[in-house]
């Protein structure tokens, strides 16, 4: 499901959660992944938002997409840190 580009509050979050992307790659990359989570748990603290307060089905699909996002990436981040202690 995809935010409507015509709604003001969607074009917001889409941006919002493009920053959270950036911030959650960058602070994984350059500190690990205890600081990169902070931004995964505000995201999931806007997919309650999204579910709860505004109860727009969209938003929530938006958010849920970027979180399984971020968890792909700590996912892969734990891999290749397990691959390179083996080494």
């Amino acid at each position: 499901m995809q935010l409507d580009i015509n709604n003001p509050m969607h074009l917001r979050l889409r941006k919002l959660l493009a920053d959270m992307v950036a911030k959650h790659a960058n602070r994984l990359q350059t500190q690990g992944l205890d600081e990169a989570q902070i931004f995964t748990n505000m995201t999931l603290g806007m997919h309650l938002f999204c579910s709860e307060i505004m109860q727009d089905p969209r938003a929530v699909e938006a958010c849920f997409e970027v979180i399984d996002h971020m968890l792909r990436l700590n996912r892969a981040h734990l891999t290749l840190a397990t691959a390179r202690a083996a080494a």
